[in-house]
């Protein structure tokens, strides 16, 4: 539908068979009896026509839907969105605010019974933080007070007792469109001091720095055209009213247990030093000792790959020369028991005598081979040590 279709028909008169409603039977809904699809409606706060084809894939892409999401083009930078699984519907809803090309996107659900030009896009939940409020822990109906200052107050952050996770209260808001960001609170302390209590938006999209409207930029803003010329070069009035500051860091929130990362030696890295260790000096590396009366009698002896294990980040390992220790000796045996083992162990040279082994082999002889035949010697003969070469 184009932007101005509507309009038309405010300023023309229609015919008499225009004018007569439609008669629908009784119990007739605004949805098929079959549709289970959830709808939600948006509004992109741009002042120039956007692409519908870019805005459905690009929110396509942005919801990431796991069932299907169809989307259809309303005109005036409007849409409508149905959902076919509920967490996907649920999901966009508490992602708020969504932007598009840093514009604002505002969404909101369909009721039962409604249809997409029944709902108001006059209202977007937001994250809000409210920073230097005089409480330690915010009094029961505090939080919900201050929200309704801001906009429409939907819930706060905080527990049972009224403490909050982080320093400032966080609180969720539906934003009036229509009107300018609230940029700070005056709040009373129990002493009858007024503190003023800064507020900053969470995922806070383009808006105008003049007048503070969340539908414009300071360059299509005409409050600032008109406030441009009575305002000197050179006066301080020329800052911003609303800046950039704004806009709200992430809510960080402090760790308060203690992680135990344990070094090389097998030690917590933030554990204190030992109980022997009092001067603060580095400790010397502790030894390995064997468990019952032994460690008591034995000395404690350390390898240098023991030490390479047990030496502490930061120092420094020299690895000295080490005296050169004599050859392990080698056992001498009997000359008789040597030649016997020789014998036994002797490899046969391979013959190429036709003759059979058994008719060079006399009994108490030891055989001699050769590649021409085979001599019988005596074994005393045999049995004597070969001269060193």
């Amino acid at each position: 539908m184009e932007p101005d279709l509507l309009a038309r028909f405010t300023s023309i008169s229609l015919a008499e068979e225009e004018s007569l409603p439609v008669v629908f039977p009784n119990g007739m809904g605004a949805t098929n009896e079959a549709d289970t699809g959830l709808y939600l409606v948006g509004k992109i706060l741009h002042p120039r026509p956007v692409n519908p084809e870019t805005v459905a894939k690009q929110m396509h892409r942005a919801f990431n839907p796991l069932k299907e999401l169809t989307v259809k083009f309303l005109g005036d930078n409007k849409f409508l969105f149905r959902f076919e699984h509920l967490g996907d519907c649920l999901r966009v809803e508490e992602g708020s605010p969504w932007h598009f090309e840093n514009h604002l996107f505002v969404l909101n659900r369909v009721p039962p019974g409604g249809y997409a030009g029944s709902v108001a896009l006059n209202k977007c939940p937001f994250s809000v933080q409210i920073h230097n409020l005089p409480f330690l822990s915010f009094p029961r109906g505090s939080a919900e007070i201050l929200g309704n200052r801001i906009g429409e107050f939907l819930y706060a952050e905080i527990d049972a007792k009224g403490s909050s996770k982080v320093a400032a209260l966080r609180l969720r808001v539906a934003l009036d469109i229509r009107k300018p960001l609230i940029r700070a609170l005056k709040v009373p302390s129990v002493d009858g001091e007024m503190v003023t209590a800064a507020i900053t938006y969470e995922k806070l999209p383009i808006f105008c720095s003049e007048c503070g409207m969340l539908d414009h930029q300071l360059w299509y803003c005409k409050a600032a055209r008109d406030v441009a010329a009575k305002k000197s070069a050179n006066s301080k009035e020329n800052d911003p009213s609303f800046g950039p500051w704004l806009r709200a860091a992430k809510a960080r929130i402090l760790e308060t247990t203690i992680s135990k990362k344990t070094t090389s030696s097998g030690t917590s890295s933030s554990a204190p030093p030992p109980e022997g260790n009092v001067s603060g000096e580095p400790s010397a590396p502790e030894t390995k000792r064997s468990s019952g009366s032994e460690s008591e009698k034995s000395p404690v002896v350390e390898t240098q790959d023991e030490l390479a294990l047990t030496t502490e980040p930061g120092m420094m390992m020299i690895d000295l020369p080490r005296e050169a220790s004599p050859p392990p000796a080698i056992p001498v045996l009997p000359e008789s028991v040597a030649m016997e083992g020789i014998v036994r162990t002797r490899k046969r040279a391979p013959s190429t005598d036709s003759r059979s082994t058994e008719d060079c082999n006399p009994k108490g002889t030891k055989i001699s081979r050769t590649n021409d035949s085979c001599s019988s010697l005596p074994a005393e003969a045999a049995m004597q040590p070969r001269p060193a070469q």
